[in-house]
């Protein structure tokens, strides 16, 4: 994270959201979601921005667009008012399952924070999943999880944060023939519905607690 450099915009005015989570699509079913920018929000994606699903589509969008900067200047100048428009929303929304990030990541350990608030505050009620490239977030995480005495106090079990990459180090998605590879190379379970099985995320629920899956580049 030490060379990342936050946008020339990230200071500049934003506009008060009490809704900050939104629905997924199909695809996700009854699944809120948080966002940032994609690639402006990621420090280590020199090696997926080209090919990074939230850089095509409706992502390209300007209201999509607006409303991802606007989170990313929320999340960055008032992180206090963020953790309270999000337990509101959940709260008044009586949301069960929260995605972080389908765009965007952890672009600081203070940010990270501010979302380990918000799942605490939520462990009997919610439960929380995101991916991440980022290699100090994975490392505390794994700090905390090794800390028996922090994760009896804090347990934070309603959080699956999934690594984007491989335990190689390889980029944890790409073409079926290329992820059936790092399967048999490396073990991990390919997405169901990229397998063309009929299910949504939330039926499926494998991203709430497996760590080590695959998915098809789409």
């Amino acid at each position: 994270m030490s060379t990342y450099k936050l946008p020339d915009y990230i200071n500049d005015s934003y506009k008060p959201d009490d809704k900050m989570l939104t629905k997924g699509n199909s695809k996700l079913g009854n699944i809120w979601n948080f966002s940032l920018p994609a690639v402006e929000s990621c420090p280590n994606c020199e090696d997926c921005k080209l090919t990074c699903y939230a850089t095509k589509g409706h992502y390209r969008q300007k209201n999509v667009r607006e409303k991802y900067k606007n989170n990313f200047k929320i999340v960055h100048q008032n992180s206090e008012y963020f953790e309270q428009s999000i337990q509101a929303q959940i709260d008044k929304r009586n949301i069960k399952v929260v995605r972080i990030h389908t765009s965007g990541d952890f672009f600081s350990l203070q940010y990270f924070q501010n979302w380990l608030n918000i799942v605490y505050a939520n462990r009997d009620t919610v439960q929380f999943f995101t991916y991440t490239k980022e290699q100090p977030i994975l490392d505390y995480w794994c700090e905390i999880k090794n800390n028996s005495t922090l994760w009896y106090k804090w347990g934070w079990r309603n959080l699956n944060i999934i690594p984007s990459f491989t335990k190689s180090g390889k980029l944890n998605y790409g073409s079926l023939e290329y992820v059936k590879n790092i399967r048999k190379k490396e073990g991990g379970i390919i997405c169901p519905a990229n397998l063309g099985v009929d299910i949504t995320c939330e039926q499926c629920k494998i991203c709430y607690t497996k760590e080590n899956l695959l998915f098809v580049e789409h």
